[in-house]
């Protein structure tokens, strides 16, 4: 199976738009947006068409960012067994979704999104793992370092 997973963050990489799954391979669990990818759908269209579904046409990405794309081993093991995901981020300024079928939408920390304990969060997403490579990616973690002030998880997730 192919699919996309995106990472919608405020403009100021502050929250990431997170869904807490009604449904599918992860209920009860935080995700990124995403699902399968359709025949004759490129990764990016994907992506694109996923976040406005979901979203209900509140969010419509224009250029989302591919981070990575991730193949599983096809060995029979586990819910990813055979799975290639791609992972997209983006930025959008914060508008409220309406829970839908798909869950509920919530513009959460990174504090929340960083935390690599909880229990809450996804296999197909590995959330924290993904959040912090793109924090990474656009040198977040560095904007961080430069302030002191910085609140202790900051310095204790991104680190």
């Amino acid at each position: 199976m192919k699919a996309t997973v995106v990472y919608i963050f405020d403009p100021e990489y502050k929250e990431v738009l997170m869904v807490l799954k009604a449904y599918g391979p992860y209920p009860g669990k935080w995700c990124g947006l995403g699902g399968k990818i359709e025949p004759g759908e490129t990764e990016t269209q994907s992506a694109i068409r996923e976040c406005k579904e979901e979203t209900e046409g509140k969010i419509v990405l224009e250029n989302p960012k591919l981070l990575k794309t991730e193949i599983h081993p096809d060995d029979g093991v586990g819910r990813n067994s055979g799975l290639h995901l791609s992972v997209f981020y983006a930025t959008h300024p914060k508008v409220e979704i309406t829970s839908n079928r798909e869950g509920i939408y919530v513009w959460q920390s990174l504090k929340f999104a960083l935390n690599f304990n909880s229990r809450a969060h996804a296999g197909f997403a590995d959330n924290a793992l993904f959040i912090r490579e793109i924090l990474n990616k656009e040198g977040i973690q560095d904007f961080y370092k430069q302030k002191p002030e910085s609140p202790s998880w900051v310095r204790e997730y991104l680190h």
